[in-house]
């Protein structure tokens, strides 16, 4: 006797299941893509972060060379002015190489805080490179006041480090920031490595629960009924004609458990 009820076919029940193991799939592969997006995005955000660090360490050295030649060629004759031209036009490549950075990094920012952030560093930048343009021509006059062979090594000493006490705390601050920045990016890269693998083990979770539920809802009761056919068989094979099947649900499996008992019950 078949008993009436509502029932999901084992058709649906199979594709519920196999739906449900994909949605977890889709939403796994989603959880890794996003991650591995804001992971490039941060390592990217350090490493330009160092980079920067790396360009003002630059600039230090090439406004070190400039200031000792400037030394030199205010108290050596024998220095040339084209010596002092090629530092020049190397500091001046290293503003531009650290000015470039910075524009690209305001460009590739995504919030506004951290747009005004690497502004306010740009607007730094051209604060040293005014204030250095401002040594330069002291020195360019002091050089041409020594060809006239009137040098004055203590003026030029002066000059220095005026622009010293300026020039090295805007330098300092730079690369403090800068060194905060990557140090913010590799903590956002760990926090995000520790959200990744809470989220990693929610989906096993979630995977371990399904498997549950599909051996319980679906596997199982499959596995059983088959194997009540399967005896049942047996038993007709043996000569035990009265031999029934319950027969419950609607499903094709359900169908197949009451031709199983009309065919016992002609054979009877």
């Amino acid at each position: 006797m078949i008993r009436r009820g509502i029932r999901l076919t084992l058709r649906a029940r199979i594709l519920i299941a196999v739906g449900m193991i994909a949605l977890i799939a889709l939403a796994a592969a989603g959880a890794l893509v996003y991650g591995v997006s804001e992971a490039s995005e941060e390592i990217e955000r350090t490493a330009a972060a160092h980079r920067r660090v790396e360009l003002l360490g630059n600039l230090s050295s090439r406004i070190n060379d400039y200031a000792l030649l400037s030394l030199q060629a205010v108290a050596t004759p024998e220095v040339a002015e084209s010596q002092l031209a090629g530092v020049r036009v190397r500091v001046a490549d290293a503003f531009a190489l650290l000015d470039r950075a910075l524009r690209d990094a305001v460009d590739g920012a995504e919030g506004d805080t951290e747009k005004t952030a690497l502004a306010t560093r740009s607007i730094t930048v051209a604060r040293m490179h005014a204030r250095f343009d401002a040594l330069d021509r002291q020195v360019e006059k002091l050089v041409a006041e020594r060809a006239e062979g009137a040098p004055d090594e203590g003026r030029i000493r002066v000059e220095l480090d005026t622009f010293a006490s300026a020039f090295a705390p805007l330098l300092g601050s730079l690369i403090d920031e800068e060194r905060r920045s990557a140090l913010i990016a590799q903590e956002n890269t760990e926090q995000l490595r520790d959200r990744l693998v809470a989220l990693a083990a929610a989906f096993v979770a979630g995977a371990l629960v399904l498997s549950i539920f599909v051996y319980v809802g679906v596997a199982r009761p499959l596995i059983e009924r088959i194997s009540a056919v399967a005896r049942a068989a047996g038993a007709i094979g043996g000569g035990r004609f009265d031999t029934r099947l319950s027969v419950e649900g609607r499903d094709e499996l359900t169908l197949l458990m009451a031709s199983f008992n009309r065919m016992a019950a002609r054979l009877a």
